[in-house]
């Protein structure tokens, strides 16, 4: 009996140490939708209480080689429906261009499409007497072409500004954030 009992419970805790392994609980989910205050933090991070920026989709970006590694983050930040993508024909909608725009500036984003809160082209005007300056320059240009405005680009990538640009990217164009 005493056999049969201590049979019963091996098995017993057998079967409870293989039911175990292996059991991992799920990640938590991201929220479907941001908090009021996220939504503060994308009007904060782009003066604009509608969503403007690129449609969803693939953005072309003219190769450029102070901006590539940039790009590329900014996709990580992203992880979404519009991937920045470079290239070297003439059908980019976004272009790095030198112009001298006096001795103030550092860089100046022009956007010359814009339709439905979708932005359609940019050009980025990068000042040459600084055109080899630290990489937070053309980070914060690159900032402005996806949406950011002027004072919040200049910040660069915090942990704020991912949040926003996350975000940003996740609402459709056009969606009020009040």
């Amino acid at each position: 009996m005493k056999r049969l009992l201590s049979l019963v419970i091996l098995i017993f805790l057998v079967s409870l140490l293989i039911g175990c392994n292996g059991v991992v609980p799920p990640p938590p989910e991201e929220p479907e939708e941001p908090s009021q205050e996220t939504l503060q933090l994308i009007i904060d991070y782009t003066d604009q209480l509608k969503v403007s920026r690129w449609g969803n989709g693939t953005v072309l970006v003219k190769e450029n080689s102070y901006t590539q590694e940039i790009w590329e983050e900014i996709n990580q930040i992203i992880d979404g429906p519009v991937v920045f993508k470079m290239t070297s024909g003439s059908d980019a909608q976004i272009e790095v261009v030198t112009l001298d725009i006096g001795q103030d500036g550092f860089f100046f984003v022009g956007f010359s499409n814009y339709d439905n809160f979708q932005f359609n082209s940019c050009v980025i005007y990068m000042n040459p007497a600084y055109e080899n300056l630290e990489k937070n320059i053309y980070v914060a240009a690159i900032l402005m072409a996806c949406g950011i405005n002027e004072d919040k680009a200049k910040e660069g990538l915090t942990n704020n500004m991912k949040t926003a640009l996350y975000w940003l990217y996740r609402l459709e164009p056009g969606t009020f954030l009040l």
